[in-house]
């Protein structure tokens, strides 16, 4: 994951704090909250973590408490300041295929049911891409609900890039990476989100949920394989058996 400029809304005083050379800075960000999902916040958080763990290139975010109510700020890429485009999905598989392939896993994993061309930053010139907009996954919008009802499906509606998808080699890879995240890692990280709005009734399952579905990723592809209208269908043959326990 290469290195993000974020802008900078403020320049201030130098500090003459130790021997480096040190200011007072303020980043810009943007700030979310969603007053018809009450889990936008938790939901943007937990999938920020885990998916800058596993090298997705999402901007940092950090919660904000303004006169009581918290927000979810991510950190403002956008340098130029001007409104953004729609990334060119065919763009992105065409010149990062390996990384489109991770974005439809994660999304998958976390159950993004709202992954379009408006939520995905990409410039052809310098190959740099970001992802944001998280809030629909996970919790919403119906809470712990919503979770369950992912389960046995690929919970991503219609994907801007997995109907684009005709490579699959990267998928070990990207499994492998999901996978080898700690379980603590992840528990810690759903913990941390119930003070950002995930039902503290509900820690353990959504970790679990999260904890147990990767696994299940290359299977739930597999067995959904007519959702990947670029691709072969005979691509998906030699996967192997042990990747068809979820189908159904």
């Amino acid at each position: 994951m290469a290195a993000t400029n974020y802008k900078i809304f403020n320049w201030g005083a130098a500090t003459n704090d130790g021997v480096d050379e040190q200011y007072i800075a303020a980043i810009q960000v943007r700030a979310k909250r969603s007053t018809v999902c009450h889990y936008t916040v938790a939901n943007e958080y937990v999938c920020q973590e885990v998916g800058r763990a596993i090298g997705l290139p999402i901007p940092v975010g950090v919660t904000i408490d303004k006169d009581g109510v918290v927000f979810y700020a991510s950190m403002d890429f956008n340098l130029s300041g001007q409104g953004l485009p729609p990334a060119d999905s065919q763009a992105v598989i065409n010149d990062l295929p390996e990384l489109s392939l991770g974005i439809v896993m994660f999304d998958i994993w976390i159950g993004n049911r709202d992954r379009h061309e408006g939520n995905i930053s990409y410039n052809r010139d310098t190959k740099t891409l970001h992802l944001y907009d998280h809030g629909q996954s996970l919790l919403w919008p119906d809470g712990i609900e919503s979770v369950d009802k992912v389960n046995g499906s690929l919970g991503i509606a219609e994907h801007c890039l997995a109907d684009k998808l005709k490579l699959f080699d990267s998928r070990v890879m990207w499994y492998n990476r999901i996978n080898a995240l700690p379980d603590y890692f992840i528990r810690d990280t759903v913990r941390d989100a119930v003070s950002m709005g995930l039902p503290r009734d509900n820690e353990t399952d959504v970790a679990n949920h999260l904890i147990e579905r990767r696994s299940e990723l290359l299977g739930l592809i597999a067995c959904n394989r007519s959702a990947f209208h670029a691709a072969d269908a005979t691509l998906f043959d030699n996967w192997g058996g042990e990747y068809l326990d979820y189908c159904i």
